[in-house]
């Protein structure tokens, strides 16, 4: 409750100072940035039309190749779905650990399953070709370039004009469903180890 979803596509501009061209960031930050953490306003139409928003947090550490998304109470996210004997939207935990293991932890029952190969996402999946760079936005009070770079999806992705190229916003649409993050807290860096350590969950699947 609170958290506020902005659903609208930022309006672009190219203005007399926006460059012709800005080459793509790193995901989360600058070319120096290879560890983040960040709190995301997560909306989810394809999943669930009657529930598609939620926050998460987001760890981030690709010298590890790990991630970990602590989902909160009314979570509808895809991969924490159909375990057994969870209830729908109860907090969950993914964490895709630097063994190659995806995780699922889930707090309020104590249930934690080894479930399958993990995937973090890569942190120059911008800059390995076939980006675009499509101008300026303004959103939420930050200016920022958006790219756009087609995989599966049209991916879209919208970090700020300074210098710390600061995640703003990540969307796509699944049809015409959105899916986008908002992130809303920032820190570069590396989160502690701590966090993506292997929890020895004793149920596999």
């Amino acid at each position: 409750a609170g958290v506020a979803h902005t659903h609208a596509r930022p309006t672009l501009s190219r203005a007399s100072s926006t460059p012709s061209y800005v080459p793509p960031p790193r995901w989360g930050g600058n070319n120096e940035t290879l560890a983040f953490t960040a709190g995301v306003n997560m909306t989810d139409q394809h999943v669930s039309a009657s529930h598609p928003n939620w926050r998460f947090m987001y760890r981030y550490n690709w010298n590890l190749r790990a991630s970990r998304y602590d989902h909160d109470q009314g979570q509808r996210d895809e991969v924490c779905a159909g375990m057994p004997g969870q209830a729908e939207g109860d907090p969950c935990t993914v964490l895709n650990a630097g063994n190659s293991v995806l995780y699922l932890m889930y707090p309020t029952t104590g249930y934690c399953c080894n479930c399958s190969h993990s995937f973090t996402i890569r942190s120059d999946w911008l800059q390995d070709g076939g980006t675009t760079f499509l101008g300026e936005a303004t959103y939420n009070g930050y200016q920022a370039y958006e790219w756009l770079k087609y995989g599966n999806e049209a991916n879209h992705y919208l970090a700020t004009t300074d210098d710390s190229r600061r995640p703003v916003r990540y969307y796509e649409y699944k049809g015409t469903a959105l899916k986008q993050w908002d992130f809303v807290e920032y820190v570069a860096g590396a989160p502690d180890p701590s966090y993506f350590q292997e929890p020895g969950c004793g149920h596999v699947l």
